[in-house]
C-alpha cells in the first residue's frame, strides 16, 4: 500500500521542508520507496534541500495538462521527487485543485511506500490541496507557546477534509529543539493540541550547511543531532525499533551542549 503524507504548518518558517526532504531519505534508509513532491508552488523550495540537477519538467507541467507527473520524477540522493517550477510564469493558469489526481499518479502498492508531499505554509488553498491530497498530515512546528493555537487550527480545518466527516489522521513533528526552559515540553504539546507529537528535532547549524551544499542533512552529516532524530522519526512511522550506537549518542549528546552554549553567549 502507498501512503500519502503531506508535511505542513499553518506557520511559514517552521522547517517544514527540511523535515520533508530529510524524513523522506530517513525513510529510503529503512528501505521504503519513496517520492517526495514540492507542492509550494507559490515559493518551491524542495530542490535547493535535495538536489543539484536542472529540472525540464515540473508539477507545473503536470498541473497545466502538459506533461504526466511521472515524466516530472528525478532520483538523487536515495529517493525520487518531483519539482515545481520557480518560473514566475509556470504559475499563471495552475489549477491546484487538480493536484489531488495527479498525486494519485503516483500511487502504486507495488513500486512505491511513501508519497511525501511538500505543502505550501499557512491554510491557503496550495496548503489545503497538498492535505485533501494525503491520506495523513504531519504538521511541523517549534515548541513554542504560539504555535499550540496554529496546531489546534490546522488540526480543526482537517475535520473538515476527511471523507463521511472522519477527518484525516494527524500528528506533530517539533523541529528547531534546543530543550530551552521556555520551550513547550513535548508531553505538554501533545495535551494541549490533542494532536500525537509523532517525533522531535534538535536544532543542528548543520542544517543550514547542508542546504547551501544542496543536499539532505541525512546524506551530508547522517550522525549528526538532527539526522539521529530524523531517523527516529521516520522508525516511529514505521512502527520499527532504531538503535543509535553509542558513539552517536554522545555527538548527539555533545552537539546538545554545545547550541546551549551558543543561546546563552558563553
Amino acid at each position: 500500500m502507498t501512503k500519502v503524507i503531506a508535511i505542513s504548518s499553518p506557520k511559514g518558517g517552521v522547517g517544514k521542508t527540511t523535515v520533508a526532504a530529510n524524513l523522506a531519505v530517513a525513510l529510503s534508509s529503512f528501505g521504503k520507496k519513496v517520492i517526495v513532491v514540492d507542492c509550494n508552488l507559490s515559493t518551491p523550495h524542495l530542490t535547493y534541500y535535495i538536489s543539484q540537477q536542472h529540472h525540464k519538467l515540473t508539477l507545473n507541467d503536470a498541473l497545466l495538462g502538459k506533461a504526466d507527473i511521472k515524466h516530472a520524477l528525478y532520483q538523487e540522493n536515495g529517493v525520487m521527487y518531483v519539482p515545481a517550477s520557480s518560473e514566475l510564469n509556470d504559475i499563471i493558469d495552475v489549477d491546484v485543485a487538480k493536484l489531488s489526481k495527479a498525486i494519485s499518479r503516483l500511487v502504486n502498492p507495488e513500486m512505491i511506500d511513501y508519497v511525501i508531499l511538500d505543502s505550501a505554509p499557512g491554510l491557503g488553498r496550495e496548503a489545503l490541496a497538498a492535505m485533501e491530497a494525503a491520506d495523513e498530515v504531519i504538521f511541523v512546528a517549534q515548541p513554542l507557546e504560539p504555535m499550540l493555537e496554529d496546531i489546534s487550527r490546522g488540526s480543526e480545518v482537517l475535520k473538515e477534509l476527511g471523507s463521511e466527516g472522519k477527518g484525516k489522521e494527524s500528528s506533530v513533528v517539533l523541529n528547531m529543539v534546543r530543550k530551552a526552559k521556555y520551550e513547550v515540553k513535548q508531553k505538554d504539546f501533545d495535551r494541549l493540541t490533542k494532536t500525537r507529537v509523532v517525533g522531535s528535532i534538535a536544532f543542528d547549524e548543520n542544517i543550514v550547511k547542508s542546504v547551501v551544499a544542496r543536499k539532505p542533512l541525512l546524506k551530508f552529516k547522517p550522525n549528526s543531532p538532527a539526522s539521529l532524530d530524523f531517523m527516529d522519526l521516520a522508525a516511529n512511522i514505521l512502527g520499527v525499533k532504531y538503535k543509535k550506537s553509542a558513539a552517536k549518542s554522545f555527538l548527539k549528546m555533545f552537539e546538545a551542549i554545545r547550541s546551549k552554549i551558543s543561546v546563552i553567549g558563553i
